[in-house]
């Protein structure tokens, strides 16, 4: 924080040495002081040539705000800070016989604009890009994006990034203090977290935050944006194919099923049901994902949707073959489930069904 100006007083003659005092007017304490060296200001001489230090009233002085939690604090809660200006005779701690002017506070503002251009899954991962600008960020010295799940009250992950440079911003609000330099990008891999997988497996809404902080982790004082919250329900999947090979002796099903909810259940099931016999199961076959960039493509904001293909080839057993003959109408269920078995915990779709 730059502080500059000048103090004229006759009672400098017998206080030697100039100190510079800032002041919370908000809360009413100290917040630094500095000893400085007086400067030349003929200017003030010129206009007041009867105070005996006209000429040698200036001062100048820069507080560092990341050394001065007390300061940053302060212009994190928008607090008004004030400047005294002081002659003392103390030379070691500004005390002692003194000669005080209170100049006018002011506060930095508290001023605050934010945009989320971008909170989707890519993949494995879930990426937040956006911007965040405050006046009260000037007592900041870490910004974090934050996960949070509102559906369960809590946080999920932090990261703490790097601003970055937004010329857009700067040119709609350009007097929004680090406008130009308000951007973020905060990526969270959703295999390499329990948490994350889970509420999206639940449908949970999720929400970021962006936080400027004093403190290193985080916390301590800090200022933030809270973004709308967003769900990721998404559960598509289309059947390719679906017929019956007599050569092979199996009946055979191709397609894909893309869903956000797979996160955390890495195992892929394709069950056959005889939906004209009160939904029995026929066979189910447990398989490793087909690789399908086409729907990569079509869909490259859900969660591993290059790996969603299924091709299953179900035997056909002496109750196929009796569900057949029947002409029932028979059905593929495909799951993802945490179960190795697949029977719990999780997301199927559900084919119309069909008679072969």
């Amino acid at each position: 924080m730059h502080v500059s100006g000048w103090h004229a007083t006759d009672q400098s003659l017998f206080l030697p040495y100039q100190w510079i005092v800032l002041y919370d007017q908000t809360t009413h304490r100290e917040l630094g002081r500095a000893k400085i060296s007086s400067q030349a200001r003929a200017d003030v001489a010129k206009a007041y040539p009867h105070i005996a230090n006209a000429g040698q009233s200036g001062f100048s002085h820069d507080f560092k705000i990341a050394d001065n939690q007390e300061l940053a604090a302060a212009l994190l809660h928008g607090d008004n800070i004030q400047v005294v200006a002081r002659f003392s005779d103390d030379s070691e701690n500004g005390e002692g016989n003194k000669a005080d002017y209170w100049l006018n506070g002011k506060s930095f503002g508290n001023a605050s604009a934010a945009c989320l251009d971008s909170f989707k899954i890519n993949d494995h991962k879930l990426v937040a890009n956006g911007w965040f600008a405050n006046d009260s960020s000037r007592g900041a010295s870490h910004r974090y994006v934050i996960l949070f799940d509102q559906s369960k009250g809590r946080e999920l992950s932090r990261q703490e990034v790097t601003a970055t440079s937004r010329a857009d911003v700067a040119k709609v609000y350009p007097n929004l203090y680090n406008a130009a330099q308000s951007g973020f990008t905060a990526s969270f891999n959703i295999d390499q977290s329990r948490q994350l997988a889970q509420t999206l497996q639940d449908g949970d809404q999720l929400q970021i935050i962006a936080r400027d902080s004093d403190a290193a982790n985080g916390e301590g004082d800090y200022v933030q944006n809270w973004f709308n919250a967003q769900s990721f329900n998404f559960n598509h999947a289309h059947l390719d194919s679906f017929q019956l090979n007599r050569g092979q002796g199996t009946i055979d099903a191709t397609g894909w099923h893309a869903t956000n909810q797979a996160a955390g259940r890495p195992y892929h099931f394709d069950i056959l049901l005889d939906t004209d016999n009160h939904n029995d199961e026929l066979a189910r076959v447990k398989q490793d994902s087909v690789v399908r960039n086409d729907v990569a493509k079509a869909f490259p904001d859900v969660y591993h949707a290059g790996k969603s293909g299924f091709s299953v080839h179900f035997k056909i057993t002496d109750q196929i073959k009796a569900a057949l003959k029947a002409g029932h109408h028979l059905q593929i269920i495909d799951r993802y489930t945490t179960d190795p078995y697949g029977n719990r915990n999780s997301i199927d779709f559900w084919f119309n069904p069909q008679n072969l």
